[in-house]
């Protein structure tokens, strides 16, 4: 079984505007496939698989722990899951444009 590269990084996020203008921060690990442009992390009891890139880990608000082994099929299951939420929301939008006004991001 073929293993690629993951870095485990510790990161300073908060959970929305408001948080991030009165000093609410907090620290999750994280995650992060350089060589795939893909992180998840497990927050308050989830699993948050999403896109990424170097900007969100070169910064003062991230450290990198160590660099880990991980499975090539767990890379390749991230990876399906990714494509298929990405054709599911394409598909909703179409549906829902049928019904509501939708714009495309800008």
């Amino acid at each position: 079984m073929k293993k690629v590269k993951a870095e485990i990084w510790s990161v300073k996020v908060c959970n929305g505007a408001l948080d991030m203008v009165h000093g609410f921060f907090f620290y999750i690990k994280e995650f992060y496939i350089r060589e795939y442009g893909i992180a998840f992390n497990y927050v308050d009891n989830e699993v948050h698989i999403f896109r990424s890139d170097d900007d969100r880990y070169n910064s003062k608000n991230a450290e990198k722990i160590e660099t880990v082994n991980i499975p090539d099929d767990l890379v390749g299951e991230l990876h399906e899951y990714l494509e298929a939420d990405k054709i599911a929301k394409k598909n909703a939008k179409k549906f829902i444009a049928k019904y509501f006004p939708v714009r495309d991001k800008e």
